[in-house]
């Protein structure tokens, strides 16, 4: 077997291992629980695999962690292609959808919380938040600036400081508000920041002239 099809299958194996590991924590987490005081050995019996294979994947529960979080930039990367990325004007339907799916990311609240947690001492834990806090800047400060320069964003906005202040309210309602919230409180939610959202860059722009 070549290296590079060794790779792709033990990149597999890890999928694997982690689609099995990260339900089992949120699980055994679900009560409130310490991310930090649960033990490998319970995490791997709950998830079904054994704790030398845990290892063979994973250095530690941090480890673990980082994959997750790089899982979900990776989906988010894609959730906000279809407003980013978009050709000329934005719809809130557009806005909406990219919110929902961000926030489907962050539903799980055991796991955001054990992220959170173990982020205050893991170095690469809180470089991973701030990488993808200024991937979320830099793919805004974009879109503003080239909806500005084609006509459908408010040409009056400063784009770099607007973008910030937005980059800022995504990030606190999907690490901090969106995993608190109950169902019947997030579509209103979305709704809410898709509003925000339109009116703040799109809405002056799209107003009919005088």
């Amino acid at each position: 077997m070549s290296s590079a099809r060794r790779g792709s299958s033990r990149a597999a194996r890890r999928e694997a291992a982690l689609d099995r590991l990260l339900p089992a924590a949120a699980r055994l987490l679900g009560d409130g629980g310490s991310f930090r005081d649960l033990s490998v050995e319970r995490l791997a019996v709950e998830a079904e695999i054994s704790r030398a294979s845990f290892y063979i994947y994973f250095e530690d529960k941090a480890e673990l962690l980082r994959a997750w979080f790089s899982r979900n930039e990776d989906a988010a990367r894609a959730a906000t292609e279809g407003w980013w990325g978009s050709d000329g004007p934005v719809t809130r339907e557009q806005i909406r959808d990219a919110l929902a799916a961000l926030s489907r990311l962050h539903r799980d609240r055991a796991l955001v919380a054990a992220f959170q947690e173990l982020a205050y001492t893991d170095d690469a834990l809180r470089e991973l938040q701030a990488v993808a806090s200024a991937r979320t800047f830099e793919g805004l400060h974009a879109h503003v600036r080239r909806g500005q320069e084609e006509g459908w964003v408010d040409p009056t906005l400063l784009p770099r400081e607007t973008s910030a202040w937005l980059a800022s309210m995504l990030g606190r309602m999907t690490r901090e508000v969106v995993p608190r919230a109950d169902d019947t409180d997030l579509e209103p939610l979305l709704d809410a920041g898709a509003e925000v959202v339109w009116a703040t860059l799109y809405a002056p722009a799209a107003a009919p002239a005088d």
